[in-house]
């Protein structure tokens, strides 16, 4: 249903522009100039085209959910920043509170952007290292919060100069992850090229605009209404988001890539260590479909997922029964250790990988000693 109005606003420009003119008559935008009405104009449906976008994608089921999310997040962001710009340059005078909203929008930009990037790798945990990752600027906006008295003019400057510089890094970050050209696809890098490039810009032409004390909110919404407008044209012309988050890209689709990714959740991660572990969580982390998988564990491996999880399990568990620092510790525990939820679970696959029970095998192997 939001899809739908989004859509009959974004196709009925006629409609969209008698909404913007009676918003403009409400709001009382006094000395409304041609150029002001052009600028309006342009901003509002660059404001329109960001929410639009934003609500597609997180509504659109094809490729891999999230990381049409996590970009539906930033084109929201965007769309927030460009509110914003729209009403101070139109209606000055905001309250402070307003000010710090849009400082906490810049600020978790550059993250949500780093976590976008991050999440086409399958071996990362892109929910937790967001959170790390929004700290720094939860804290800084929650002093602005704290102390509003500090928001001088002389202030803002140095703040947005501060915000645009983390702003930058994070951008930049993105670019050197992107360079290790092993991990993406054709599509997916010069995708990421094209994003990361307009962020580094736009906080350069930002910041030089605030330092020279230019009017940063009329550069900030013609610069987001441009990149605005370039994404709906390249996704009206060759549909160019489906491609860059297709879950099976060419990098991914071969049998030697997902193994590859499979051998690192399991070598490295250690995911096998997880008692809640199943078929669907490691596909997802796998970067492919439950089905695929099954299907792949079968013809590669010539085992069930169950088989495929249990059989470093019971390695890890072998090594563990053998290790002076695990003697004193009961079976049963060092079963929870390695990943299964019960010893009545851990025996009979212990027995089926090794052909003896655990507490055989420990004795039997102290006895060779």
């Amino acid at each position: 249903m939001i899809s739908s109005f989004f859509y009959t606003l974004y196709s009925n420009k006629s409609f969209t522009l008698r909404i913007i003119a009676y918003l403009s008559k409400k709001l009382y935008i006094k000395e409304m100039t041609p150029i002001k009405t052009l600028l309006l104009l342009m901003y509002s449906i660059g404001f329109l085209n960001s929410l639009f976008f934003a609500v597609y994608y997180f509504s659109n089921n094809s490729g891999y959910k999230a990381l049409n999310r996590r970009f539906s997040l930033i084109l929201l962001l965007l769309a927030l920043r460009l509110f914003k710009a729209i009403f101070i340059y139109f209606i000055p005078g905001l309250h402070t509170f307003y000010h710090i909203i849009w400082f906490a929008v810049i600020a978790l930009i550059g993250p949500q952007l780093l976590c976008y990037v991050k999440s086409f790798e399958p071996i990362i945990r892109p929910r937790r290292q967001c959170l790390y990752h929004m700290i720094p600027g939860i804290i800084f906006i929650t002093g602005l919060i704290t102390f509003p008295q500090i928001m001088t003019l002389k202030s803002v400057y140095i703040i947005l100069t501060l915000i645009m510089l983390f702003y930058f890094v994070y951008s930049f970050y993105c670019l050197i992850i992107l360079n290790k050209k092993h991990r993406f696809s054709h599509w997916t890098k010069h995708w990421h090229k094209a994003i990361i490039v307009f962020f580094m810009i736009e906080a350069i032409i930002f910041t030089t605009s605030n330092l020279i004390n230019f009017n940063i909110f009329t550069v900030e919404a013609v610069i987001i209404s441009i990149a605005l407008y370039a994404l709906a044209f390249a996704e009206l012309k060759w549909k160019i988001i489906p491609k860059a988050h297709n879950k099976f890209s060419p990098l991914g689709s071969t049998e030697e890539s997902l193994h590859n990714r499979l051998m690192h959740l399991i070598n490295v991660d250690k995911i096998y260590l997880s008692p809640d572990l199943t078929l669907a969580e490691l596909a997802q982390r796998a970067r492919t479909s439950p089905h695929n998988l099954s299907r792949f564990l079968n013809t590669r491996h010539h085992l069930n997922f169950n088989d495929f999880i249990n059989k470093p399990r019971i390695e890890e568990a072998k090594n563990r029964l053998l290790d002076p620092e695990h003697k004193h510790k009961k079976i049963s525990y060092l079963a929870l250790e390695c990943g299964f939820n019960s010893l009545s679970v851990f025996n009979p696959a212990f027995k089926k990988f090794t052909g003896t029970t655990p507490s055989q095998y420990q004795r039997h192997q102290s006895d060779r000693k």
